[in-house]
């Protein structure tokens, strides 16, 4: 796999984000139907919701459903191992072009919340950049590009409320 034009349209809109710049304000992203989206109001309910089960297994379930809907298009060419091989060297190459912006994104959180939130930031971009790379429209991908149009417009996504996949995206 390699670095397409759509996933290098995404790095460059994840230099011009304004990193948690409308943090409490009003959302005006429009995300996609029928996800819908809950509120905190503060960095300690911010953190409450980051170490919830629900966000854990809505990280981890939506990881895997993600990781087998973008591989089940490339098995047809490759064998399972040099697919998990491919997949590998494509997420360090991603890492490489988000470590820098998350690293300064986190930077504009509070200590507490930065340290625990930073895998949580790069894998959220991870995810997005999947999504780009692949053009997937299902509703783990419309999540994604939701939580990232989030994100891009200075909220933070922190977790999930609800037994995913019904439930709600948390944003502060």
């Amino acid at each position: 796999m390699e670095i397409n034009d759509a996933l290098r349209g995404l790095f460059e809109s994840i230099e011009r984000v304004d990193w948690f710049g409308a943090v409490g304000e009003p959302i005006r992203t429009a995300v996609a139907q029928p996800l819908t989206i809950s509120r905190v109001r503060s960095w300690p309910d911010t953190l409450r919701v980051m170490r919830t089960r629900q966000t854990d297994e809505f990280l981890t379930e939506s990881r895997n459903l993600l990781y087998a809907e973008s591989n089940a298009m490339s098995l047809k060419r490759m064998s399972q191992k040099d697919l998990a091989r491919s997949f590998n060297r494509w997420v360090d190459e991603v890492h490489a072009e988000i470590e820098g912006p998350v690293n300064a994104a986190c930077t504009r959180l509070p200590p507490d919340v930065a340290g625990e939130y930073r895998d949580t930031l790069r894998w959220l971009l991870l995810m997005a950049s999947v999504v780009a790379y692949h053009g997937l429209s299902n509703m783990t991908n419309r999540l994604y590009a939701s939580a990232f149009d989030l994100l891009a417009d200075g909220h933070c996504v922190c977790g999930w409320a609800g037994e995913f996949p019904s439930g709600s995206l948390v944003v502060y």
